[in-house]
């Protein structure tokens, strides 16, 4: 039996932005332009970047001038960490390396 404590789920941002600037990863916890649209993941022990099985959500632009504009919010739903894909374009961040 290991004595590592267990990793455990702090805090999770739908919605979140993966850019790619050259070789280097940007993450960014808004809405913007980006090339892939997720879910970071905070947890005890690392950063985590989920953007497979992601989800459609449409919402409301009613405040738009064009009453037929349409945008999608697409998240990946994480409730349990051995499910997460450990292949890209899942990123991992551990903490000790922020």
């Amino acid at each position: 039996m290991s004595n590592e404590p267990s990793e455990t789920i702090l805090a999770e941002e739908q919605g979140a932005m993966m850019r790619m600037a050259g070789e280097r990863k940007e993450l960014e916890a808004e809405f913007g332009i980006g090339e892939k649209e997720g879910t970071l993941v905070l947890t005890n022990k690392r950063l985590i970047f989920v953007c497979t099985h992601e989800i459609e959500e449409d919402l409301p632009v009613s405040y738009l001038p064009n009453p037929f504009a349409k945008f999608e919010l697409l998240y990946s739903e994480v409730e349990d960490l051995e499910e997460v894909s450990k292949d890209p374009p899942n990123l991992f961040i551990p903490l000790g390396e922020i």
